[in-house]
């Protein structure tokens, strides 16, 4: 059915209706870009966003291992519970916290971190015996240890 058939149905002048047809039209497309422009800007919040996420985790990982160095200088003969005890209060969080199986991210980079300070108190231990005082697997720790940017 062509616009004059419709304007005649529907009673409307044949030029009315077709400024009508074309003022929707317009709304519908200056719609569709405005969308576009609020998803392009959603997106690029999004990745600014992360970027930021990734840079504070960048920050937080590189004081983490200097703020633990600097622990382990003063307290050199410590035990594996009072270096993991430290990180936990560091991270607000209980040393049960660290030793459960939760993993909430600020528990498990807590943990991850402890595992890391464990290894840096305690050169002598593999990561098995490291993964043993957390009843962990030895993976775990190299994980922990490689998300720590301390090698072995």
């Amino acid at each position: 059915m062509d616009v004059r058939e419709r304007a005649f149905e529907l009673g409307y002048n044949p030029d009315f209706y077709r400024r009508i047809i074309a003022k929707r039209e317009r709304e519908e497309r200056l719609r569709a870009e405005n969308l576009e422009k609020e998803q392009a800007e959603e997106r690029a919040r999004k990745a600014k966003e992360l970027m930021e996420r990734e840079a504070d985790f960048i920050r937080l990982r590189q004081e983490s291992r200097e703020s633990l160095e600097r622990i382990l200088v003063e307290r050199f003969q410590t035990t594996a519970k009072d270096v993991i005890t430290l990180v936990a209060g560091k991270h607000g969080v209980r040393y049960e916290d660290i030793m459960s199986r939760n993993r909430v991210p600020a528990i498990a980079l807590a943990r991850q971190e402890a595992m890391a300070a464990v290894a840096l108190a305690k050169p002598h231990l593999t990561t098995p015996q490291i993964g043993k005082i957390f009843d962990r697997d030895h993976t775990t720790v190299c994980h922990a240890l490689k998300k720590m940017g301390i090698t072995r």
